[in-house]
């Protein structure tokens, strides 16, 4: 909590201060609302850790080999949309944000694997924890996708500028005689190449 609220005032400075929010890494001070709402989501993901290390204390015997097994499957692979949300934020890597953003829903196939091992299981104060468990490693992996979308937002004008817009034109539209089609078709990819459109005549 401490580290988070030292990041937050770092970021109001940044605000408030261009030559701050350039010594920051940023170009633009909206950026900084992003990275208050990501520092927001790890130390709400710090939280829900807590809360799982409370849970394991309390067990008053070790929960079947079965269910352990697929609980460490959920939570590696829960650890690793952290990961992989937090180095696309670092790179400023959209690819690798969309990536995390889609993977995050593999997390229901990967729940229901632990509830089927806990089918055979009688202690309802171990379903009860391991439930508890399950629902803090799924809201963990939505922050993680959280962190893919803002990455993603604050990339927006960027990926806009990489694509090239592009038309197809049909002299089907054209009905004129030959000569008029053919200036009307070279006029408009003349318009074409002002908007700065990239133009190529397919026969």
């Amino acid at each position: 909590d401490r580290f988070g609220f030292y990041i937050i005032r770092q970021l109001t400075i940044g605000v408030e201060n261009d030559h701050m929010l350039e010594e920051m890494g940023f170009s633009k001070s909206r950026d900084c609302l992003g990275y208050r709402v990501i520092v927001k989501n790890i130390e709400r993901l710090a939280d829900h850790a807590e809360r799982m290390a409370k849970d394991v204390l309390e067990f008053k015997k070790p929960i079947n080999a079965k269910t352990f097994d697929r609980l460490k499957e959920l939570s590696d692979y829960t650890l690793k949309l952290i990961d992989d949300s937090c180095l696309a934020m670092f790179k400023q890597d959209t690819g690798e944000a969309e990536l995390t953003i889609t993977n995050t829903g593999k997390i229901t196939k990967l729940e229901k694997k632990v509830f089927d091992t806990m089918k055979s299981v009688k202690n309802e104060e171990e379903i009860y924890r391991i439930r508890k468990i399950i629902e803090n490693l799924r809201r963990i992996s939505e922050y993680a996708s959280d962190i893919g979308e803002i990455v993603l937002n604050t990339n927006i004008e960027k990926m806009i500028k990489k694509k090239t817009p592009f038309a197809i034109i049909s002299a089907e539209r054209f009905t004129l005689t030959k000569g008029e089609n053919q200036k009307r078709h070279q006029d408009l990819l003349n318009q074409l190449k002002r908007d700065g459109f990239k133009t190529k005549v397919v026969e």
